[in-house]
């Protein structure tokens, strides 16, 4: 029954260790690197995101494949010359970039989630979770239910700004599919000692034997 009780314990124990982090997709942008879709210009190791790009940059980062019960996903964002920058206080004249998580309304892009760029922030992390969404805003349900994530950028001053962006990864979280180990019940382990026990009193009688002949 200990070796019972025990056994239970380390199947509880392995399906619990596997609740975390259950992959990372990493997009790495640059000439000879991951090309993403639109076009924006590939630098040595990043991608020069414009907001005048005849083709502006969106990427699409597929989780399909990582197994289990997604409980968060976050968005890990590398870049640098996004600014905030306002001079004279008027950011309208300056550089305000925006990351943009795509929802279902992807004509409009009216529900995406908007969260401001800062370079002070860069690596800057994006968490998504059912939280996320609230009113028109629906990233999470619908990025879930595509098992995919869209991103692209967006940025609202009056002239023409570009930011360097070096990488994205998208870690998702939650708990991975396990095969649980069974265990045998109390019947069963009875049955396999029993016949263990009596194939130990046959060898037994078969080494007496030949003992006797000899």
């Amino acid at each position: 029954m200990k070796k019972m009780f025990f056994a239970s314990l380390l199947v509880l124990a392995s399906s619990q260790a596997a609740a975390g982090l259950m992959g990372s997709i990493t997009h790495d942008y640059g000439v000879g690197k991951f090309n993403p879709a639109g076009n924006d210009l590939l630098i040595t190791n990043s991608v020069v995101v414009s907001d005048h790009s005849s083709g502006r940059f969106n990427d699409v980062f597929d989780f399909s494949a990582i197994g289990g019960t997604v409980s968060a996903l976050e968005l890990v964002l590398d870049y640098s010359h996004a600014g905030p920058r306002c001079p004279w206080g008027l950011c309208f004249l300056g550089e305000t970039w925006e990351a943009r998580v795509q929802g279902s309304d992807s004509s409009a892009y009216s529900d995406d989630l908007f969260v401001n760029m800062s370079d002070a922030l860069s690596p800057q992390s994006i968490l998504l979770t059912s939280a996320s969404d609230s009113g028109a805003v629906d990233v999470w349900s619908h990025t879930l239910s595509q098992g995919s994530l869209g991103l692209w950028f967006s940025e609202s001053s009056w002239f023409h700004d570009a930011f360097a962006l070096n990488s994205a990864t998208l870690n998702v979280f939650g708990e991975a599919d396990t095969v649980p180990v069974p265990v045998p019940e109390p019947s069963s382990m009875a049955l396999i000692g029993l016949g263990l026990a009596g194939l130990a009193v046959s060898r037994r009688r078969r080494t007496s034997g030949s003992a006797v002949t000899k």
